[in-house]
């Protein structure tokens, strides 16, 4: 259930549809900071400005991406949260270096990462498509969204904590019951051993009293 202090207006499905869209492109072009530490939140920061500087260089001689420039970084007032578990909130600004939070909002990390990759496949025309899109969803995204920029990356740690979750439940059904396959398949091979043997045995004794 969305909190209506971070909404901007009232929920369809076609808009819960775009929400979902976008916090998955998100979770796919950005990483977790539930078990990060102080230390390498400020170390992925780091890393963060690195790349917003090499981004805002190409970007700004890219015709096609330069409109693009100014809105990565995007001087957005963002409230951290470590974690979903986590209450306790940092606010800082998209694009300005704050101790102990990331660099970018989550919107402009994901941008970020899929501009890395797109430098990274160039002739790949399958690999570019797909990062122009997914950047204008996000940029778009910003402004029109059901979710406020402020408070976006709180649900995006959500429903990854939701996804993994259910991988590992998934995974738990996994692992019992090819468990139970196993223990099935060495109860059946124990049984199949002793009545070779028993049998064998059998076979045994009647050869010799068919010598005598």
């Amino acid at each position: 259930m969305l909190n209506l202090r971070h909404t901007r207006r009232s929920e369809t499905p076609a808009q819960a549809r775009v929400t979902l869209k976008v916090i998955q492109i998100i979770i796919e072009n950005s990483r977790s900071y539930s078990s990060a530490t102080t230390e390498e939140i400020n170390e992925i920061a780091w890393e963060q400005s690195c790349h917003l500087t090499q981004f805002r260089g190409i970007a700004a001689n890219d015709p096609i991406r330069c409109a693009y420039v100014e809105r990565v970084g995007c001087g957005y007032t963002i409230e951290f949260r470590r974690n979903s578990n986590d209450y306790n909130t940092i606010s800082y600004r998209c694009g300005i270096t704050t101790q102990d939070t990331p660099h970018v909002c989550c919107i402009c990390e994901a941008i970020l990462s899929i501009h890395r990759r797109r430098q990274s496949r160039q002739l790949d025309t399958t690999t570019q498509i797909l990062g122009f899109d997914e950047e204008e969803s996000l940029v778009n995204y910003r402004n029109t969204g059901i979710i406020r920029t402020r408070y976006l990356g709180q649900y995006v740690e959500l429903e990854r904590q939701r996804q993994l979750q259910i991988q590992e439940n998934q995974f738990t059904t996994f692992r019992n019951s090819a468990l139970q396959r196993s223990t099935g398949s060495s109860a059946q091979l124990e049984r199949n051993v002793r009545r070779d043997d028993s049998e064998e045995s059998e076979h045994s004794d009647g050869s010799d009293s068919d010598s005598n």
